[in-house]
């Protein structure tokens, strides 16, 4: 008698845990598939003949690739951030010194953009010091 719903090659009857080891072996798996520019859709299909999970299973193993990626880019994006901050703190500076207050200003917005800084309130905090200062006698 053949069997409908067999499990696939490798797979674990239904209610048995995967081991923490054979999920980064998977998600690992998915990563590489990424790398070469495999779809989506074949991802799943892969994850559900070879793995024997459902497709909101294999969407989890590529969420967690995602995130994988995330983590081993974050030192270089880390790295870029510093570089953009000290060019655009050399822009300032300089514009400064040329009294460019327009390049200037360019500049520290960029530099609060990276530095997570609201653009709202510094320019709100701006303008409130800017009408402080001029008084008309």
């Amino acid at each position: 008698m053949i069997q409908q719903n067999a499990p696939a090659e490798g797979s674990r009857p239904r209610g048995d845990r995967t081991s923490k080891a054979d999920l980064e072996l998977r998600v690992l798996k998915v990563v590489s598939m990424i790398e070469e520019g495999i779809s989506r859709s074949e991802i799943l299909l892969h994850c559900a003949t070879e793995f024997g999970v459902s497709r909101s299973t294999g969407d989890r193993y590529i969420e967690e690739a995602y995130e994988h990626f995330k983590e081993s880019y974050k030192p270089h994006m880390q790295r870029s951030a510093e570089i953009s901050k000290r060019r655009l703190e050399a822009i300032y500076q300089k514009s400064m010194k040329r009294e460019d207050y327009r390049t200037a200003l360019m500049a520290l917005t960029q530099l609060n953009r990276i530095q997570g800084l609201n653009d709202n309130l510094l320019m709100a905090g701006l303008r409130r010091s800017d009408t402080n200062s001029r008084k008309d006698y």
